[in-house]
């Protein structure tokens, strides 16, 4: 037995296999302390039997011996026997006769009846004796037990082992499966790189524990990202520096570049010689830290210029920017993060116009609790089974029309968040998208 289960269930399931044979000797014991009870109660309803087929006969013997004895005795044995016969049949006796004292056995058996009681003192001499023997037959036959008492019987072993088995089977669904299925989840990790819990059908703490190794998981993956980028952007960092100074000197050289052009650039240069920086803090330290602040209209304002000299061959689409009338002074390390997300957002509106009237619209609205900043198009429009997973998960459309980046905006709202605001998109599919980005008012001071 111990080879088939090993067999049967494999060399790594022990705890599986413990199980079962914890199983199997909870059963036997059981049937065991089952046949001990109903030998009990088969003995005792033996004995009652016996103790009333004995009371019943001896009572009619009592009633009988004296002519049975004294027959005997004056050699009527003939009328003796006729009368013992017929007394047997009807009392359900073995054998009854009439036998001398010295023949009385020394070892009496429960069912042996002796008449009269030799040991109860009597003021005649006694010669002889009626000795009858209870029919064992019948008296086994009624060591069965009424049949309510074996019903209930058969029904406590059905509840038993009813309750063995689902026992058995709910540690296999509840324990035995998720875990297994979370072992073959980091078989799959290790063959192929990917680890998916998805499908593992679990409850309770062995769900939440499965939701604990799958949320481990996933910082381990996200924190080895955050170190890889780490990296490359110390290696983009260094490797945009050396173009930017031979940038600037060119530009410095150019003396035909009409004055808004040599600031545009001057400032485009700027910029990303900032980001530059910013990356190589970051790599070092984890974080970037400024103290500086900045105006957030007129750093947008940058922004939309640079964008429409980066899109001047785009001349029959429009980039309008709305000034909010109060001013906003931002911390620059935030103020920075969120250009990089306005600009990338500028060029996704852009890139979604096809027609010839196109529109760009950005701006700033002062909230009850904060500002928004907007981007607005009349572009083609975003799908509504895209719109409703943009932002939260990592997409990519590769689809005809559909410009933009999901994996970009993904990052941005993750940002926006982190910062205490968010980041809503808003589209319909041929008419245009509205991208808004809430700061709260506590972040701008």
């Amino acid at each position: 037995m111990k080879t088939f289960i090993k067999g049967y269930f494999g060399s790594k399931y022990i705890l599986l296999r413990h199980l079962v044979y914890t199983q199997i000797v909870v059963i036997i014991a059981g049937s065991f302390c089952i046949f001990l009870a109903y030998q009990y109660v088969s003995r005792s309803v033996y004995k009652v039997s016996l103790s009333r087929a004995r009371s019943l006969a001896e009572g009619e013997i009592l009633l009988r011996q004296d002519k049975w004895r004294a027959w005997d005795l004056v050699g009527l044995n003939e009328f003796v026997n006729v009368e013992l016969n017929d007394f047997k049949d009807k009392m359900g006796l073995e054998y009854i006769k009439v036998i001398p004292v010295s023949d009385i056995p020394i070892a009496l058996l429960p069912e042996d009846i002796v008449v009269p009681n030799l040991q109860l003192k009597s003021k005649m001499p006694v010669f002889n004796v009626v000795f009858a023997k209870l029919d064992t037959s019948r008296l086994i036959s009624t060591q069965v037990p009424n049949k309510e008492f074996l019903t209930i019987l058969f029904l406590c072993a059905l509840l038993f082992l009813g309750v063995i088995i689902y026992s058995a089977s709910y540690v296999v669904r509840k324990i035995h499966q998720p875990i297994h299925g979370l072992g073959m989840a980091f078989e799959a990790l290790e063959k192929s790189g990917s680890f998916e819990t998805g499908k593992i059908k679990a409850s309770g703490e062995m769900k939440d524990f499965i939701q604990a190794v799958d949320k481990i998981y996933k910082r381990s993956i996200e924190s080895e990202r955050t170190l890889a980028l780490g990296h490359i952007a110390t290696q983009v960092a260094h490797d945009i520096r050396s173009p930017l100074a031979a940038l600037a000197v060119v530009t410095g050289s150019l003396q035909n570049l009409p004055d808004d052009a040599r600031k545009l650039i001057c400032e485009a240069t700027g910029r990303i010689r900032t980001i530059a920086n910013d990356l190589l803090n970051y790599s070092k330290k984890g974080e970037l830290v400024e103290s500086e602040v900045l105006d957030l209209q007129n750093y947008i304002l940058e922004i939309v210029q640079e964008k429409k000299l980066e899109w001047k061959n785009r001349t029959k689409t429009k980039i309008i920017f709305t000034e909010c009338p109060s001013r906003i002074q931002h911390p620059t390390k935030v103020l920075k993060n969120i250009g990089r997300i306005v600009s990338n957002v500028l060029n996704n509106a852009i890139e979604s116009i096809q027609h010839d009237n196109g529109l760009v619209t950005i701006g700033v609205n002062s909230l009850a609790n904060g500002y928004e900043i907007f981007i607005s198009d009349n572009g083609c429009g975003i799908p509504d089974s895209l719109i409703r997973v943009l932002g939260e998960v990592q997409v990519k459309s590769n689809k005809e029309g559909d410009a933009g980046s999901g994996v970009a905006l993904y990052y941005a709202k993750k940002y926006m968040i982190s910062i205490g605001g968010d980041l809503n998109i808003k589209s319909s599919l041929g008419k245009g998208s509205r991208v808004s980005l809430f700061l709260k008012a506590k972040e701008l001071s």
